[in-house]
């Protein structure tokens, strides 16, 4: 167990924290009632064309094949692929691999960090007030998570790839 500091203060009926992956820096929401966790497509780049996630969705199914169902609190479903982030902070915390499922066709933009994260975590938890994490079992983690994930540079390089194109051809 390492030690880290993370604090996520109660907010909008939810706790979020601020998540580097990189290019992408967004708010995620510590979800005790998620499994897993989970970030769309939306969530990196919003207003993303039909063509540029046709292309990330064909790469996934072509790369991975271990995808998963997944069920929304309203009921949609919906596919995720594993995927691996290197050197993401949390707030200020660096994580050398951080996994998660990406969500491609979704209704909604969605980032959520699960209790396949939380679990390895010490963490103190009072409602209304935030959520502070202390520890952190990279051990745990790396012996629970997908080896065979697809890397999230890959998915990056793809959408700047693209977006390059469409404003060459503009």
């Amino acid at each position: 167990m390492i030690d880290i500091s993370i604090y996520a203060k109660y907010r909008d009926y939810s706790y979020s924290v601020s998540v580097d992956l990189g290019d992408c820096v967004f708010p995620m929401k510590l979800d005790i009632g998620a499994n897993t966790t989970v970030v769309s497509l939306d969530a990196y780049t919003r207003n993303l064309n039909t063509d540029i996630r046709t292309r990330v969705l064909q790469y996934c199914e072509d790369c991975c094949h271990n995808k998963r169902m997944f069920t929304s609190a309203s009921g949609d479903n919906f596919w995720g692929f594993p995927v691996v982030a290197h050197d993401v902070y949390i707030e200020n915390v660096l994580f050398n691999d951080f996994y998660y499922y990406l969500v491609i066709e979704n209704k909604r933009v969605i980032s959520l960090i699960g209790v396949d994260f939380l679990d390895c975590c010490d963490y103190t938890h009072d409602r209304h007030q935030g959520i502070e994490i202390s520890g952190f079992d990279s051990l745990y983690y790396q012996n629970t998570v997908k080896k065979d994930s697809i890397d999230t540079n890959d998915i990056i390089a793809i959408i700047d790839e693209m977006m390059v194109t469409k404003a060459v051809q503009s």
